[in-house]
């Protein structure tokens, strides 16, 4: 929103054809909503500059509009939006998600600070694993440096098969002859 030339108390209508094409960055916000007759605590999950996902065993049904409040600590910022229920999460990941339609300059800058620094941490998150398997990877293909330095030990020559005794047969048995009756 820089460079629109707007002060940080006016307030940005979301256009509503602009449907999940930002980047969602992964959170732990507590927050507080309310609708016109009710108040409510939650945590919300994702981000973006869009919306919020909250994680709430009872969503509210699609359509209903509401008013988010919560803090970014870490940016020092209060934020506040009106927003709309635009789906309920899955049987996995139960909750609603929450389109923006009204939200001020100063917010939507503070969510992008924080989008951009959750990113950050993640792409660096990512880099530090790419390199431990990188390193992972030489180690095994590298042989020991102490196995540079010791000679080859050479194998116990084979030894040439045992001739096998003959078998010993077993004794004949004598036929005990019949005598008829």
């Amino acid at each position: 929103m820089k460079g629109q030339g707007l002060s940080s108390k006016a307030t940005v209508k979301v256009n509503p054809s602009d449907s999940r094409n930002q980047y969602r960055a992964p959170t732990k916000i507590v927050l507080s909503y309310r609708t016109i007759d009710q108040f409510f605590s939650d945590i919300a999950t994702n981000i973006s500059l869009g919306g919020i996902f909250i994680r709430t065993p009872k969503p509210l049904p699609v359509g209903t509009t509401l008013r988010i409040s919560f803090a970014i600590p870490q940016f020092e910022s209060y934020v506040e939006a009106n927003g709309t229920v635009i789906h309920t999460g899955t049987t996995d990941c139960v909750g609603m998600g929450i389109k923006f339609s009204e939200i001020d300059n100063r917010a939507l800058r503070a969510i992008d600070e924080m989008i951009k620094y959750n990113l950050s941490a993640e792409e660096e998150k990512k880099a530090k694993e790419k390199e431990k398997c990188k390193e992972k990877g030489k180690a095994a293909k590298a042989k020991p440096a102490s196995a540079a330095r010791t000679p080859a030990k050479k194998a116990p020559a084979k030894k040439a098969p045992a001739k096998k005794a003959p078998a010993k047969k077993a004794p004949a048995k004598k036929a005990a002859a019949r005598k008829a009756p």
